[in-house]
């Protein structure tokens, strides 16, 4: 099993990842941080990919998929990152 904190500011997001007996991995996202952890505006006003989206880009080139999704309270720096991936993509 890998276990991830993803950098989230003041917030939570975790990535779990584990393999069945099959070798069929399944991702577990437990929270998604601040809308930063998706993406953030640059110094220069330029949008740049968080570590949320950079994970969920990866999880698709893998051919994977977020498996279970886990929403521990409706505060901002738990549920910003994923309103936010929401509503880009």
């Amino acid at each position: 099993m890998e276990f991830k904190l993803l950098q989230a500011n003041n917030g939570d997001a975790i990535h779990l990842r584990t393999k069945d007996e099959k070798g069929r991995f399944y991702n577990i996202l437990i929270d998604g941080g601040t809308g930063e952890t998706y993406s953030y505006k640059n110094k220069k006003g330029k949008s740049e990919p968080g570590e949320l989206k950079q994970l969920i880009e990866h999880i698709k080139s893998q051919n994977e998929f977020i498996d279970l999704l886990i929403l521990t309270h409706v505060d901002d720096d738990h549920i910003g990152g994923i309103l936010r991936w929401f509503e880009q993509d």
